[in-house]
């Protein structure tokens, strides 16, 4: 896994700038996730509703999902 960038936020969707940090990944790959209080670790981010499509912006240097959870957000190249 490997971070691209972070932030905190408390709303239903979030907007994170990526900047230079998207050419060195691929965007298919990138995924939100969670820092988990409890495990002390960050896990894969669920989604909020099964129809909403997180959305990467590579003109704007922007990724957004949806949230419903007050924490630690990251964004990381997951490959499966």
């Amino acid at each position: 896994m490997k971070d691209v960038t972070t932030g905190s936020c408390l709303c239903e969707s979030i907007s994170f700038e990526i900047e230079g940090a998207i050419s060195k990944v691929n965007p298919e790959n990138i995924k939100p996730i969670v820092y988990n209080e409890l495990t002390e670790e960050f896990e894969l981010h669920p989604k909020v509703r099964k129809n909403y499509k997180n959305k990467i912006d590579l003109t704007n240097g922007t990724y957004t999902f949806e949230t419903q959870a007050l924490g630690q957000f990251a964004l990381a190249e997951i490959n499966h």
